[in-house]
């Protein structure tokens, strides 16, 4: 069964006294992250998944809150990368 946009979600719950932190999610992009990060490192484990989402469970020290990260580029440096991701996407596609 699918599960709408509005109903998707992503939920961290940790505790303060313990030292793992249990991430459900419902959201496929999220869920990939979670998967391919269970098969990199053993800390990281697949708990309980049904059709709607997952959810993981991993040490408190893997979540992170920090804000975004700010680019400094010039003009010149912007256009040199954005013309090298055209290239690439059209090497791709062709």
């Amino acid at each position: 069964m699918a599960v709408s946009i509005d109903e998707m979600e992503t939920t961290i719950n940790f505790c303060t006294a313990e030292t793992e932190a249990r991430i459900y999610s419902s959201e496929p992009n999220m869920l990939k992250k979670l998967a391919k990060l269970a098969e990199e490192s053993s800390e990281v484990t697949l708990k309980r998944r049904d059709h709607y989402g997952a959810i993981y469970v991993l040490p408190k020290s893997f979540i992170r809150i920090a804000p975004p990260r700010k680019v400094n580029m010039s003009v010149e440096q912007r256009q040199a990368l954005r013309d090298k991701m055209r290239s690439m996407n059209a090497a791709r596609t062709a």
